[in-house]
């Protein structure tokens, strides 16, 4: 992926709403039996310049189930080893509650003006989002593309004295097209391994280090019946990235 505008992602920020009390969050917890949002320590709140590089992309099921074949031989092509990273930046952030977690406002329009296909103006007007109900997220880039991104199932495993972090969300994505009748469905699992450091031991290297997996999965509401069966409920992409983030001031 190509470097982004990191100044203009900056200066775009889309303020995240809170309530003091957190009563979605904890109602989540009790009715799902699951974290209301990813809960990370106290040094990822800020602001940080994140570096990624795609070094795994997979087809474990063939290309026959890959639905856009384009843009899964556009990520191929970052594997090389001559490919440049790809930089964006990350914002994590307080809710209601105290809990720092990723402002997912921010971070969404922040990739999409980063993407070489995006840059300033990605995201048509605001991205809808609440920082204490975080679960659903909906958005409309400049082509007319709407996003509905919902999670409906995360898990949190935290070591604090071994500094490490394993997060999993899986979330229900649907795409409508303005040139496409029909909406496009499918599942995802983005899991997500965190080490991290104090500023003082990281000196000009980057505090926090992640390798991320993302999973892809049609559904019933993929539009392709016989492909949905053959896939089993088996990922039919699998693509992964290393990142590391250093801090970004403002």
């Amino acid at each position: 992926m190509l470097a982004g505008t990191f100044a203009a992602c900056l200066a775009r920020d889309t303020p995240a709403s809170a309530t003091s009390n957190g009563v979605i969050s904890d109602a989540w917890e009790r009715v799902v039996g699951a974290e209301a949002d990813l809960r990370f320590p106290d040094v990822f709140e800020g602001n940080w310049l994140a570096v990624s590089r795609t070094v795994r992309v997979e087809a474990p099921q063939g290309m026959d189930l890959i639905r856009d074949k384009s843009a899964f031989g556009r990520l191929s092509a970052e594997t090389a080893k001559d490919a440049p990273a790809f930089s964006y930046p990350v914002r994590f952030t307080r809710n209601g509650r105290g809990d720092v977690v990723f402002d997912r406002a921010f971070n969404v329009r922040a990739l999409a003006e980063a993407s070489a296909s995006g840059g300033k103006g990605a995201v048509d007007g605001e991205i809808e989002w609440d920082i204490d109900d975080p679960n659903v997220l909906r958005l409309t880039t400049k082509d007319g593309l709407r996003v509905f991104y919902k999670v409906t199932a995360r898990s949190l495993e935290r070591d604090d004295d071994a500094r490490s972090i394993v997060a999993s969300e899986l979330a229900q994505v649907v795409l409508d097209r303005p040139d496409s009748p029909n909406p496009t469905v499918k599942s995802t699992r983005i899991v997500t391994k965190y080490k991290w450091r104090t500023p003082e031991e990281a000196g000009d290297g980057p505090t926090i280090v992640a390798t991320q997996t993302v999973y892809e999965y049609l559904t019933a509401l993929s539009g392709d019946d016989d492909a949905f069966i053959r896939s089993a409920g088996k990922p039919v992409e699998i693509d992964a990235y290393r990142i590391a983030m250093s801090p970004w001031p403002l």
